[in-house]
């Protein structure tokens, strides 16, 4: 670490070591850029104030394509992932149009299944 810092002074430490995993490069380096507070506005329901999900899902009427990643439900926490069951049920109920896919990754399907978040989109605009 010191090394790095007297390369780059003044620069955030980049965890960027060859023998590191990209993935746990990729973890470790988003950490820098999380704001706390927008996580607390999640957890406080404050993040959208007074918008209305349902009625906003309700007059969706182009096609529409839901990825719902793995997700479970902690006591002391919450929810940990994007929705649950629950809540993907209920857009398919008010977006009926929509496509829904359940893929098994975790909660950014981009980075933890990247070919399996292709292939859905490319079948979606097929």
């Amino acid at each position: 670490m010191s090394q790095a810092e007297a390369r780059h002074p003044g620069q955030p430490v980049a965890l960027d070591q060859w023998c590191m995993p990209e993935l746990l490069k990729l973890l470790f380096n988003s950490l820098k850029m999380y704001d706390p507070d927008f996580g607390r506005a999640f957890v406080d329901e404050l993040m959208y104030g007074d918008f209305d999900h349902s009625a906003a899902l309700s007059a969706v009427r182009c096609p529409m394509l839901v990825l719902h990643p793995n997700w479970k439900r902690l006591p002391s926490y919450g929810l940990v992932g994007a929705m649950g069951d629950g809540d993907a049920k209920r857009i398919q109920q008010l977006v009926p149009q929509a496509r829904y896919r359940r893929v098994r990754a975790n909660h950014v399907i981009d980075v933890f299944r990247p070919r399996a978040f292709i292939r859905e989109i490319v079948n979606f605009v097929k």
